[in-house]
């Protein structure tokens, strides 16, 4: 159980149906292709790059809740 299903599970557990349309609300998903200009000399993504993605996607998922 993910995070995101754990704190709507919370709130359907209270009933809160305002709170729990916001949490569906604001669910974002988001794809990003790798080039090879992202990816260190093993062969994986820098660290930095994924660090970016993910504030991102936290940035569009605290202005949608």
């Amino acid at each position: 159980m993910n995070y995101c299903s754990f704190v709507k599970f919370i709130f359907i557990f209270a009933k809160n149906n305002f709170m729990d349309d916001r949490i569906m609300k604001s669910e974002t998903k988001q794809f990003k292709v790798i080039f090879p200009h992202t990816l260190n000399d093993h062969d994986t993504l820098f660290g930095g790059i994924a660090m970016q993605w993910m504030n991102e996607v936290a940035y569009i998922v605290a202005f949608r809740f």
